[in-house]
């Protein structure tokens, strides 16, 4: 039979293993997983909102400074 190996972790700069933790303890790296996998959700969704936010700001700068269509009604003096 293989000697499995035990799952390590680093708190501080020393290895724990994971099956001497606390239940408690092991509630709280859980924990740590989850919100790191939120937190990276967050970072990828806040990266997709300033892509479309400066699409947008690109979108108003280019029509603000582009030259507008020659329309002779717009030509005409006002009475």
């Amino acid at each position: 039979m293989a000697d499995e190996q035990k799952q390590m972790i680093t708190i501080n700069e020393k290895e724990y293993a994971v099956e001497d933790l606390t239940e408690q303890q092991r509630s709280m790296l859980s924990q740590i997983g989850n919100l790191d996998g939120k937190m990276g959700n967050l970072n990828m969704e806040m990266a997709q909102l300033q892509a479309a936010r400066q699409f947008f700001v690109n979108s108003l700068s280019g029509s603000v400074e582009a030259p507008e269509d020659n329309n002779v009604a717009d030509e005409l003096p006002e009475e």
